[in-house]
C-alpha cells in the first residue's frame, strides 16, 4: 500500500519520563521542510528512493494534514514562559526551520476502500527524532492531528504495534481506544506480528 510505515520503537520505560521542552511548537509543514522531514524519517531506516518527492506531494496536498514540531524562535520574543503550543498551531510563524531544529513530524490522511479497516482519517506518520524523545514531541503532534480531524467530523484512527507500549500509553492518554487487533490492517504489517487498530472519536 505504501501510505504508512509503522516505525521501530524503543524498549518500554514507563517511569523514564522527560520534561516537555518549553519552546516546543507545532505548525503545518511547508515545502522548505521536506529535507528535514525526510532526514527524521530516515532515522527509522532507509526510505524508498522517491521518498522526498512523495513528502513534497503530501505537504502540498490540501486533503492531508502534515505538521512539523520544532523550537520556537525566541528572538524578539520577551515572554519565555508562554505555554507549549498545542493543536491550535500557535506561534507557527516563529518556528525556526532547518533539520537541526526539527524534532519530529506527523501526518493525517484519509484511507478508503480497505476491507479490514474502516474508511476515515488515519495517523499515517508519527515520527520523532531519537535525540528528541521524552520531550513531549509525539504528544504535541498527535494532539494537533486529533483537533484538526475533529473539526472535520468523524474519528481519527491509528495503527500501533502491539509491542509498542509507549505509543499505546500515549494514544490512550489522548483518548484512543482499541477496536481491533490483527496481523495486518490495510496492508500494513507489524514487527512481532500483531497490531492494534485504535480509534479516537470527535472531541
Amino acid at each position: 500500500m505504501g501510505r504508512c510505515r509503522v516505525p521501530f520503537f524503543e524498549d518500554y520505560a514507563p517511569d523514564a519520563h522527560g520534561t516537555p521542552h518549553r519552546r516546543l511548537v507545532v505548525r503545518p509543514a511547508v515545502s522548505g521542510d521536506v529535507p528535514a522531514l525526510a532526514a527524521v524519517a530516515r532515522t527509522r531506516g532507509p526510505q524508498p528512493a522517491p521518498f522526498d518527492g512523495r513528502l513534497a506531494a503530501w505537504v502540498g496536498d490540501d486533503e492531508r494534514r502534515v505538521i512539523v514540531a520544532g523550537l520556537r524562535d525566541e528572538r524578539g520574543q520577551a515572554d519565555d514562559d508562554r505555554p507549549v503550543a498545542g493543536a491550535s498551531g500557535a506561534y507557527a510563524d516563529v518556528l525556526v526551520g532547518g533539520a537541526e531544529r526539527v524534532a519530529g513530524w506527523a501526518m493525517a490522511a484519509r484511507w478508503t476502500g480497505h476491507d479490514d479497516a474502516p474508511d476515515g482519517w488515519y495517523v499515517s506518520w508519527l515520527v520523532v527524532d531519537p535525540s528528541w524523545r521524552r520531550q513531549g514531541v509525539a504528544s504535541v503532534l498527535l494532539d494537533d492531528l486529533l483537533t484538526w480531524t475533529s473539526a472535520r467530523g468523524g474519528a481519527l484512527f491509528s495503527l500501533v504495534n502491539a509491542q509498542n507500549r509507549a505509543s499505546l500509553d500515549l494514544h490512550v492518554r489522548l483518548g484512543f481506544r482499541e477496536i481491533a487487533r490483527a496481523g495486518a490492517f490495510a496492508g500494513v504489517t507489524f514487527t512481532g506480528g500483531a497490531g492494534l487498530l485504535l480509534e479516537a472519536r470527535t472531541r
